[in-house]
Parts: structure tokens; sequence; C-alpha cells
């Protein structure tokens, strides 16, 4: 309908034009709105009646809304103006939207802003209208509280008390981080970071386990099997604590008292000393740590230094020779063997007698006693003097030279010193150090004071430099000058008199030597060697020690010796001097014949000798040594002196050495020379010159020995180089060896009555309850079960077995021997003698009163029906097997048994005078040899015959006789003798 708009075109504009009008007119506007038409008549007939009946075109009446008609275009028309109803005054439906709060609405803005306090449904805002207002989060129009707005148009959070579908797993609604749902929303759980009380005793939301709290949400200890950085070095989940994590969750290191891999104990302390060391092993000698029972502990397998593999400090008798400290070691007191008590080895002058190499030793030097100090034993011979024993000793066996063969001195003796006494007025307590032998009757004697012997007389020389010079050495020219050296100067005599050398400065000079070309050369201190030219000057020749020169001697002028008295030989070889030889003691004096010829002596005992090739010790005994003389080639003679100021004088005959010793004087040797082929003249140390013609037997040979000058009694054979025998007054023993007699040991007990052993143990038997025990090396002193037995006889038929007689106090004992253990074994009212044993059940006895018992192994019994004649007793048995006994007796008594009868011999087929028969020997061919007391007649039984041997080369009475296997018969008595 023309000039209105069609319900459609106002619903359309409505709201828009409303809208524009509240905004743009004013009330009177907006009221009018729906009159417009009434305006616009020139139209009204065209479209219709304006009654608004169908078929009223324009020229139709105009609507009029409020009319309460509907006309028109108007939707209604209720005829008033109340906008709340369903019908506006402008005769439009009420809508939302329109601006008026129609029915069911709650409000009307009449605007599309849907956020507003009016929704565009007409609703009022509210939550939940699915409208998000002001003030609202959200607003999802639901009430569901699980999606992401809630109920409350607030939007969904964690801690909002809902829990958001899928994006919260929890919602408690609360900020307590200690439940089971945290601010977070999500289950509480073990390294969120919050610990969930009665759940978790922390959280530190990670999942490392090595911090204070672990990945199970634990609190980090000891025990829980996670290592807490910087609070434990281990943790190994247990209470072990042998293995490598302890108690307090720490390594397992020693010391931390607990025993742990690999140690053998921990006992938790420092003491390195106690059981367990600091290393955790069981103290053990050889961990290197001294422990309680030990003495020492160096953690070392040697033996050989201060502390052994036991633990115990080295000490001498160990075992082991303890390096630097011990010469040796053999763990025994035996001071018979190669290595004394002292663990020093065997020497000769030690104090021990080494057994089979030494006869003796007295710990000293001394010649004069009973152990030489080459420790043999003294014997009349061996050119010592046996100070008590022997009146004189020359080194031979020889009668008629002054010294007899038994060591006495002889009357009046040829061919010895003789002493020249102190006829020239000189100085008596003077010594004479070197002799100027410039012709027979012109002899010059130089040391403390000056003598000269004319061929007669013997003269104190009168000088002008005094008494108190102390000549050492000379030399001589072939014109018959001298040069001599004293301690500080040197003096020169020409023929008229003597005269100080003038060197032009000091030299302290000792040696002199003048060579063949007349070249003077010597020897000063702090090696200093001088040498005067042919033009008579002197010059020092560079030495290569810095030591006191004390002689010198050559050949020519490219080979010369010389000596200091700090032990070095140099050799001059025409340009220089070198060292030659060097030992540890001083030199006195240098001498020799020829280049290959050359001897050098100290004071202190050591003799030096070259022989072209090398320089080597002279074995001679200990003495102080001052000069050497060469009567000829290849025999020389040192002399000297001893510690009993006693002159000495060795000499070598071509083959040894031999003590010969002037019988006059008890004086130092200080030097000697010869006069001619036939006397010698040599000084002491007190003035004293003497002079010797001696023959060529004065230097002989020393032959060895084979008597002694005691009484023996005894002798034990090992075999024909191995006898033992002892002495019946001394308390001396006595070995051959095969070849000689040497004395070995002295038991210094006096009587020693008995020896008798079998295999490597020997026994000897002295009075008053004594034995001595032979163990193979030595005899050891062994006490008897009856101290005040005095045995008689002895016999050891077996190793360690064995029987010995004797009495005691007048009463007769027995003693037996089993294992090597003496027994008392004496049967009252049983007086026997000597036994004579075969085995341990069979054994002989002898009484003197001719009755014979025999053991059987349990008991004595006396043998029935022995031959006797009158006035028969019994002194010895023995026999060689249970079938060949033999006793002898007083009266000539000979009694024999074959195994089965006894069998007396007549030893008598001549009328002699009955004898006693007290010694009996026999031998494995049959041979018996049996002895008469009083005639020293030996009679021998020999293939059925008896015969009679005298001895006359026996002085005294015989005391033993033993036998070996090649026939050859050992006597006893005053001397010891052999005779086949």
């Amino acid at each position: 309908m023309p000039g209105r708009s069609s319900p459609y075109t106002a619903r359309c504009f409505v709201l828009p034009v409303l809208l524009c009008s509240l905004a743009c007119t004013d009330d009177t506007t907006v009221a009018n709105a729906g009159t417009s038409g009434e305006t616009d008549t020139g139209n009204a007939d065209e479209s219709g009646d304006g009654d608004g009946d169908p078929g009223d075109g324009d020229g139709d009446a105009v609507e009029e809304c409020g009319n309460g008609v509907v006309e028109g275009d108007e939707e209604c028309d209720d005829g008033d103006s109340d906008n709340t109803d369903n019908c506006l005054d402008n005769c439009l439906e009420s809508t939302c939207g329109d601006g008026y709060v129609g029915p069911g609405e709650g409000c009307d803005d009449g605007n599309m802003v849907d956020d507003d306090a009016c929704t565009n449904t007409c609703a009022l805002a509210s939550c939940g209208d699915g409208m998000v207002q002001v003030g609202e989060g959200c607003d999802d129009g639901n009430t569901d509280n699980t999606d992401e707005c809630l109920n409350t148009c607030v939007v969904a959070s964690c801690g909002d008390g809902h829990v958001w579908a899928g994006f919260e797993a929890c919602d408690d609604g609360n900020a307590d981080n200690t439940d089971d749902c945290p601010e977070l929303c999500a289950h509480a759980t073990c390294g969120d970071g919050y610990t969930w009380a009665d759940n978790e005793e922390c959280d530190d939301a990670n999942l490392n386990s090595t911090d204070a709290c672990t990945e199970t949400c634990e609190s980090a200890e000891c025990g829980d099997g996670h290592i807490w950085a910087g609070n434990e070095e281990c943790d190994d989940a247990n209470d072990d604590n042998t293995d490598n994590c302890v108690l307090g969750c720490v390594e397992a290191i020693c010391g931390d008292g607990y025993l742990g891999p690999g140690e053998g104990c921990d006992d938790g302390n420092a003491v390195d000393e106690d059981q367990c060391t600091n290393a955790c092993a069981l103290a053990t000698c050889g961990d290197g740590v001294l422990h309680p029972g030990e003495s020492c502990d160096d953690g070392d397998l040697d033996n050989t230094d201060a502390c052994l593999n036991t633990c115990v400090n080295a000490s001498c008798g160990d075992g082991y020779t303890w390096a630097n400290n011990e010469e040796c070691d053999d763990g025994n007191a035996n001071n018979t063997d190669a290595c004394p008590e002292t663990c020093i080895a065997a020497y000769c002058g030690d104090g021990f007698e080494y057994a089979n190499v030494e006869d003796c030793d007295d710990n000293n030097d001394n010649d004069n006693d009973a152990c030489s100090s080459q420790c043999a034993n003294a014997i009349c011979g061996d050119g010592f003097l046996w100070l008590g024993l022997e009146e004189c000793d020359d080194g031979n066996m020889v009668g008629g030279d002054g010294c007899s063969q038994i060591c006495t001195t002889e009357p009046n003796p040829p061919n010895n010193w003789l002493f020249r006494t102190n006829t020239w007025g000189g100085r008596s307590d003077h010594r004479f150090r070197t002799i100027v032998n410039l012709a027979d009757d012109d002899v010059w004697f130089l040391g403390q004071s000056v003598v000269h012997f004319d061929g007669s007389w013997l003269t104190s020389y009168e000088v002008p430099f005094g008494q108190g010079l102390w000549m050492l050495d000379h030399a001589v020219t072939p014109e018959g000058d001298i040069w001599a050296t004293e301690i500080q100067k040197m003096y020169h005599y020409d023929g008229s008199g003597w005269a100080v050398v003038d060197f032009e400065q000091p030299y302290n000079v000792e040696g002199v030597w003048r060579s063949p070309t007349g070249v003077i050369w010597i020897g000063a201190e702090d090696g200093i060697i001088l040498r005067r030219t042919i033009i008579n000057t002197w010059e020092e020749v560079p030495c290569p020690v810095v030591e006191d020169v004390s002689s010198l001697w050559g050949t020519d002028d490219d080979n010369i010796w010389a000596v200091t008295t700090s032990g070095t030989v140099l050799r001059w070889d025409g340009n220089t001097w070198a060292i030659d030889d060097q030992v540890n003691q001083g030199f006195v004096r240098i001498r020799g014949i020829d280049e290959n010829n050359i001897q050098a002596v100290t004071s202190t005992g050591i003799q030096r000798e070259w022989d072209g090739q090398i320089w080597k010790n002279v074995g001679l005994p200990t003495y102080a040594y001052y000069d050497i003389w060469w009567p000829a080639p290849g025999k020389r003679c040192t002399v000297g002196g001893n510690e009993f100021d006693e002159g000495y004088m060795s000499c070598f005959n071509g083959n040894f050495w031999e003590h010969v010793k002037p019988a006059s004087t008890t004086d130092w040797i200080d030097t000697m020379t010869e006069l001619d082929d036939q006397r010698r003249v040599a000084t002491d140390e007190e003035g004293g010159i003497q002079s010797l013609s001696p023959q060529s037997g004065w230097l002989t040979e020393v032959p060895l020995s084979d008597q002694f000058s005691f009484p023996m009694r005894g002798a034990w054979r090992r075999s024909d180089d191995d006898i033992w025998a002892v002495s019946s007054t001394t308390g001396r023993v006595v070995h051959y060896d095969g070849s000689d007699w040497t004395q070995t040991q002295n038991l210094n007990t006096g009587e020693l009555l008995r020896i008798d052993g079998f295999g490597n143990t020997g026994w000897i038997a002295r009075p008053i309850g004594l034995m001595w025990k032979f163990d193979g090396n030595a005899w050891i002193p062994q006490n008897v079960p009856v101290a005040t037995v005095q045995i008689s006889s002895l016999e050891i038929f077996a190793e360690g077995q064995g029987w010995a007689t004797g009495s005691s106090g007048g009463v007769y004992r027995l003693l037996r021997l089993q294992n090597n253990i003496w027994s008392d074994a004496t049967v009252p009212g049983l007086n026997g003698g000597r036994v004579y044993a075969i085995d341990t059940d069979n054994a002989y006895m002898l009484s003197g009163a001719a009755t014979l018992y025999h053991w059987n192994g349990s008991d004595w019994a006396v043998v029935p029906n022995i031959p006797l004649d009158n006035n028969a007793s019994f002194s010895a048995i023995e026999g060689t097997g249970p079938d060949n006994i033999w006793i002898v007796g007083g009266n000539d008594t000979v009694l024999q048994w074959d195994g089965l009868d006894w069998t007396e011999h007549d030893i008598s087929p001549n009328p002699f005078t009955p004898e006693n028969l007290n010694v009996l020997g026999l031998d494995e061919t049959g041979d018996v040899w049996t002895r008469a007391m009083v005639s020293n007649e030996i009679f021998h039984y020999h293939q059925g015959q008896w015969s009679v041997r005298t001895l006359p080369f026996l002085e005294s009475s015989l005391a033993t006789v033993r036998a070996s296997d090649n026939s050859r018969w050992w006597i006893g008595g005053r001397f010891l003798e052999t005779r086949n």
C-alpha cells in the first residue's frame, strides 16, 4: 500500500529507525512516525478506499494505527499505546529487539549488542545465557562445569574446584599443594615438585636420586641405594659392612673397622704394631711392621741383613751370615770348626782350635808358649823357645850346634853367636840401625851412636854433631865415602871425618841409596825424593804419593824401588816414579840382589817379596823387622825383635824359612851383615854387637817330630791315618794323620787314663768323675753318674754303646753307656776290671782274682771251667769276635777262647822269669801282641808261634799298644814310636 511500509519492511527497518529516532529526534517525532501516511494524499485514491478492505485501492482511507483495527500493513493494532504488550503502539507485533520489554522478555534494549545487560534474545544478561556479559569471563550457555566455562561464567582454571575435561586431571578448588591435587591440577605424583602429605617424604621435581630427595620422593638416607652427592660416598642399600660400602655410606677402606673385600683384617686403628697392620693384613713376620713377639721386621726375605726371615734380629750363631757384620755363621756354638761362636772366620790367633786345621790356638802371637803364632803345638825343633820347657830351640833336631835335639843348651857350642861387650866405652842404651861394611877391618855401626870396628877393636867414634842423632840408612861409594841419613839431617863421611850435608833447605830425610853410576837418591818426608847428580847438585824428583819415603834400593839408574812409612812400594823406570805395591803397614827397609829378588819389611811384621812378577807376603811371625841380609842368591835373612824384647833372625835357605836366635842376647836385632865367608855380625837394641862363625849346617831343614816329652796312656784307632792318644800326666791329646803326630788339644785336666771309641764318637776317661766326648770335631767335657769314680778301663764297642769300670771310695763301680748316656750299672758284690764287649747282649769282664764274668744282656755270671795255673791273675782282655777272645795277666797268663773251649798258652818255652803281662793287642790277621811290665819285652803270637821282641829304643815303660790293618803297631809310653 503506497505511503506505508510493509510489515516486513517495517520489521526490517523499524529498529534502526527507532534507534535513529531515539538518537536523532525527540519523542514527538517518534510518536508521529505512524501518521506519515496521512500527509501522503497524492496517492490515496490509488490505494483503495482506505478502509483496509480487500479491493481497496489507493483511494481507500489511510490506515490508522491505534484504532484497534488491523489495517493495511499493520501487523497488529490493539488500540492502545502500551508497548509492553504483544502489539506496539506502531502496530507492529512486539519483538525482541524492538526496544520495548514485551511479554516474555526480560528486557529489550533495542540493540544488537549481545554482550550488554540485555541479550539479543531480550533476556536479561545472566551467566549461562550463552552470552559473555560484562563481568563474565565466559558464557557457554550450558551447565557443564567440566568444560572451559564454568556455570558461574568464569573461565575454567586450575583451582576452581571443577575438573576441566581434557585439561585437568583433578581440581580440588584449593591451593594446597600437599594433597592429592596440587595447584597445577594434575594428580599428585612423585617428581611434581610438591610433597604429597602422607604419601611422599619429599618432592624436588626431578628424577635425580643423588640429591636430598630421591626419585621415589623419599628423603635421601644412607641405605636407600642412592648415593647422596656431597653427603654419601656410596650407598649399596644393605647393612653389610663386609662389602665395598659400609655403615654411614662411606666407601670401605682399610682402617674403617670393617673387614672388607681383599682385607685380611681391619681393627679400625692406626696402630701398625698390633695383630692387624695398617695395610689391613694379618700381622705376619715379613710384613715390614714390628709386632709383639718380633724383634724386627724389615719386610724382605733376605737372611743376610739385620733382620732374619723369622723376624729375629740377626745375631752371631743364628746360622745366617750377616753381611758387612759377620764373616760367617754356621748356627752352632762349636768353636772348633771353620766358623767359631764369634762369627769371624776361623783364623790362627782367634783363640779357638780349628779342628783338623790347627794344632792349637791360644789367642796370642807369642811363639814362646805351648802354641806358636802359626797355631802349631810347640815342639822341640820348631825354632821357637818354649819358655819353661825348653832351654833353647834352634829350629833343627841336630845336636852339637849349641842347642841339642831335645832343646837343651849345650856347653860352649861351636859356631854360635859371640856377644861383644861394650868394650869401646860407648853408650849401651843406643841402638844401631845400619852397618857399613867397607872391609873386614873397616866396619861402621850407625844408629844412636857411631861405632867403628878395625878388625880387632870396637871404638866409639867422635862426631861433630853430638849424641842426639838416629842414623837410619846409608850408602857407600867405591872410594869408601859413606852417606848416612838421620831423621832430620844427612851426614857424609869422606874417609877422614863426618860432616853434615847442606841441602840449602830443611828436609827430614830417612832412606838413601847410591846407584852404580854414583847418583845418590834420598827419601824424605811427604813424598819428597832427592837426587844428587854427578855435578853435585840436589834436585827433587816428582813422587805420586805424599808419604814419608823410608828406604830405597835399585839395580841401576833405570830400576829403583822405594818404600814409604805408609805401606807403598814405588818404582822408578828411568823417567817417573809409579806405585808398584801397597799394604796397610809402613815399610822400614827394602833390599835386594837383582831385579827378581827384592824384599821389603815393616816394623809391624809384614814382609813383602818381589820375584820379578808379583809382590807377595812371606809367611813369617809378626815380629818387628828392620833389616834384610842376602848372604847368597836364593838365601836371605831378616832381623828384628818381638814383644818380649828378644832379638830375632829368620833366614831362608832356598827352600824354607827358619828361626835363628842368638843364644846370648834377649835384645832386638836391628841390623846385620857379613864380615867374610865365616863370620857374621849383628847388632841388638841395647848397643850390643855379636859375631857368628857358622858352618853350613846352621841353615838346615827342621824335620818333623814324632815324639812328645810327656808319657802317653791309651790309644784309639779310627783308621790307619786317624789315631788318637792321650797323656797320662799332662792332659794332652795327640793325633796321628798318617804322616806325623801332632798335639791337638790340651784338656788342662792333668792325668788322662783311658781313650776308646767307635765310629765318629770317642771317649776319654780321667780321674774323679769326668769324661770327654769326641763329637767329630772336638773333645767336650761330660759328667758321669758317679762323681767320684776313678775309671780304670774303658770299652766302647758300638756307636753310643760301651762299658767302663773303676772305683769310688774303695768300692768297685761299673758304668754302662747306652745311646751316649752313662748310667751306674754297679752290681753289689761284683768286683770287676776290664771289659771286652761283642754286642749289647754279649760281653766279658775280668776280675783281678782270675775270675771272668759274662754278660748275657740282663745279668753278669761267672764263666766256669777256665784252665788256670797257680798264682794266675787277669789284667787285660781283647778279642776280634765271639770265637776269638784273649786274656793276659800275671805269671805269664795267656788264655784264648775259640768259641768252644778255653786254651792256655805257654809263652815261655825256656825257663824265663815269669812276667806280669798287662798290655794286649790283636789284629785281623790273627796276630797277638802282649807286653811284659818289668822287662818291657814284647811277646808276639804269629801263625801259632810265640816270639820275643826287645825294644831297646824305648826308654821308659809302655802304657798302650794298638795295631793297624797293615801290621803297623803303635806303642805308647814316654814317646810314641812306630815299628813294622
